[in-house]
């Protein structure tokens, strides 16, 4: 649910006359604290921040290395780099098994032939791809890797064909191969309806990433095995040379053709489109990317885009790149400026070039030209014989490896990304359900502690309250604190009018769906609490209620590619989490109480309503504090029925997202561990509470 704020209401001073609902319609309209405080970009602004601190410290190495002018401290950063990015993979599946190729038929063009290759790149794993295969070989040849990228048509998209053939006339093998979610590999398509349950490309890859980041895996693990395995694919036709392979792409093609210049050694001259740029340029831009472009902890461990060309040095590089593009351009200039240096080590600059063309993001014929002499002059030594202009794009049908144009339906055995998870599920659960059940909760909490901290200090909360409202016999006021830096936190704190002197003891920090902006929705709670001479803080953690934070690009809140979604996923690349941010803001308001208001650890007790219960959970089990109690109520479901169901409820998923956390606990761990702790304390006592 979307909620919006109004401004135009009348001031906080002339209230006291309205009834509760209308007292509590106001507050959640129009938070008291949005009169003194512009809070919509706080969220953005310290996870912004914290990402150019990483950035810088990443620039500085590169810079310390360049100066150094030692090719061998280049070697130890690109070992190191590698390990890098393999760990935030978390790693390559295991199958290097048969591939099984068969080709299930030939389409002859003029000057080439067009095969339609099918290949297991690991058990049950089918990618479909189309060889371009050039007349006249009487010798192993070079050959191109073609990534597609985000395009509905996969590798028979107009575009794709253009610069195959463009190759394939030049006399390069090709293969365009079908990534997940794209041409015949449609993961959620129905084979009894040909509908798709979940919608090709990006949708498909948020879906199913979430699920493996929940056991700890990034998705791009399996693109970047199933080209590794293209690459096998390629290097055993008698008609390519397998020590001069190249590989090119854009879009979703550009960051897989990155992955494989900064993993596989045998990728001989890349030219990545569209895709690289920088880092800051691309978090200036507030552009998403879909979960296979998200890397859990390598911004954190120094990764840039100039990486990815510091990998490939000093073998032959075309970076492709567009003017108009939402990859910015800026960014892709500075990435080249910078690898320069590292190519100019190794005596070869010249190996290192850029081509862009006045276009939108794309493989403009420009670019698909560029390509062609590239790869003519890097992997058979020779210029283009002639850039000849392509015939016209074969129908898709006619490119088609199946004969039901979608590879679920003509496989009944066939694995798709979300059978690949469900195989880390297993391994997640494998691990956990090993150790007794006290081991396993002490690791569990010792990781769950050290990701809900993530390096952070508390601060001075510096409390403030002001905006004091009557709600029938109760008052309510606004309360802020800091509680990281750069970060304030917002709540409204209800007591009865009687007790307005000094803060009614005890206290519930309750938290729950939309926070401030959902009062009356829980106006019983809150009354009852009061009434029976307690007091109740809703707090607002990140991303609820008046701490919502504003559109980027104008994008929904909780949607796949929304505002929370790229909030999150750029602190998923620092190794961080808004899960692990909105259980430190809990553990802060604890420590408030007790600092600015003298609450001592019984006196505060915690209640969590919906998914929030869960950080509420969480923080009870991390506080030092000795609370008086803590209640969940409508607790959700585990993760492991998140990640074992292949159609989930996927709203705001990755806001919730605690990467790896299956293979230390589930959701119900944290409510059985609170219970043990504080059932007698609160749940017994609150069994007819509201």
């Amino acid at each position: 649910m979307e909620l919006g704020y109004e401004f135009d209401v009348y001031p906080l001073k002339n209230m006291d006359h309205l009834n509760a609902s209308a007292t509590l319609s106001y507050l959640e309209k129009s938070p008291p604290c949005h009169l003194f405080l512009d809070l919509g970009d706080q969220l953005k602004d310290a996870v912004y921040a914290s990402f150019r601190a990483a950035l810088l410290n990443s620039r500085r190495e590169k810079d310390r290395l360049a100066a150094s002018g030692s090719r061998q401290a280049v070697e130890r950063y690109r070992k190191t780099l590698r390990e890098r990015v393999l760990n935030a993979l978390g790693g390559l599946p295991d199958s290097e098994g048969p591939l099984n190729a068969v080709v299930r038929g030939v389409v002859v063009q003029d000057g080439y032939r067009v095969e339609k290759v099918v290949f297991t790149s690991r058990p049950r794993v089918y990618v479909t791809g189309n060889l371009y295969v050039p007349d006249g070989l009487d010798a192993p040849t070079g050959a191109v890797l073609f990534v597609c990228g985000h395009a509905a048509q996969g590798k028979a998209f107009p575009e794709y064909q253009r610069v195959c053939r463009l190759l394939a006339k030049e006399g390069l093998v090709v293969l365009a191969m079908d990534s997940y979610g794209l041409g015949e590999r449609y993961g959620y398509v129905n084979p009894r309806t040909n509908n798709q349950d979940v919608e090709w490309g990006c949708p498909e890859h948020d879906h199913v990433g979430a699920q493996l980041l929940m056991s700890g895996y990034a998705e791009a693990r399996y693109f970047v095995h199933d080209a590794m395995r293209a690459i096998d694919y390629l290097a055993a036709r008698p008609e390519v040379d397998a020590g001069c392979i190249g590989v090119t792409g854009n879009s979703g093609g550009g960051t897989l053709t990155a992955l494989l210049m900064l993993l596989d050694d045998r990728v001989a001259a890349a030219a990545p489109g569209t895709f690289i740029s920088s880092m800051e340029a691309i978090l200036r831009s507030g552009a998403p990317q879909d979960a296979e472009q998200v890397w859990p902890g390598l911004a954190a461990a120094g990764f840039d885009h100039d990486d990815v060309l510091i990998a490939m040095a000093p073998k032959p590089v075309l970076l492709l790149a567009t003017l108009y593009d939402y990859f910015p351009i800026v960014g892709t200039r500075e990435t080249y400026a910078s690898a320069r240096r590292f190519y100019a080590l190794y005596g070869r600059k010249e190996a290192l070039s850029l081509v862009s063309d006045a276009a939108e993001h794309s493989y403009s014929r420009k670019l698909a030209e560029a390509a062609a002499a590239f790869f003519c002059e890097s992997l058979l030594g020779r210029p283009c014989e002639s850039v000849r202009t392509p015939d016209a794009p074969l129908p898709e049908e006619e490119l088609r490896c199946t004969a039901t144009g979608q590879v679920r339906c003509e496989y009944p055995d066939a694995a798709f990304l979300f059978e690949e998870q469900l195989q880390c599920l297993d391994m997640a659960l494998s691990r956990r359900r090993s150790l007794p059940p006290e081991e396993l909760r002490t690791r569990a909490l010792g990781w769950l502690r050290e990701r809900g901290f993530w390096g952070r200090a508390f601060v001075e909360p510096l409390l403030r309250r002001f905006g004091r409202v009557i709600v029938e016999d109760c008052a309510a006021e606004c309360m802020v604190f800091e509680y990281a830096e750069g970060l304030t936190a917002n709540g409204l704190f209800f007591h009865l009018l009687e007790n307005d002197g000094e803060p009614s003891r005890p206290v519930t920090v309750a938290v729950w769906e939309n926070g401030t902006a959902e009062l009356q929705r829980h106006r019983d709670f809150l009354f009852s609490r009061c009434r029976r001479g307690e007091s109740v803080l809703v707090l607002d953690i990140p991303g609820y209620g008046a701490m919502r934070p504003n559109r980027i690009l104008r994008m929904s809140g909780t949607g796949f590619e929304g505002t929370n979604y790229l909030l999150a996923n750029d602190l998923f690349w620092l190794g961080d989490s808004l899960f692990s941010l909105r259980v430190f803001e809990l553990l802060s308001a604890i420590r408030m109480l007790r600092e600015s208001l003298s609450f001592d650890g019984p006196a505060i007790r915690l209640y969590g309503e919906g998914f929030p219960a869960v950080y509420t959970a969480a923080a009870a089990l991390l506080t030092e504090v000795d609370l008086g109690g803590c209640l969940l109520r409508d607790y959700p479901r585990d993760m492991e029925q998140q990640a074992g169901d292949r159609l989930y409820d996927s709203y705001d998923i990755y806001s919730r997202l605690l990467p790896g956390a299956l293979a230390y606990f589930d959701f119900s761990h944290l409510k059985t561990w609170v219970e043990e702790k504080y059932y007698e304390k609160e749940n017994k006592k609150n069994e007819t509470c509201g």
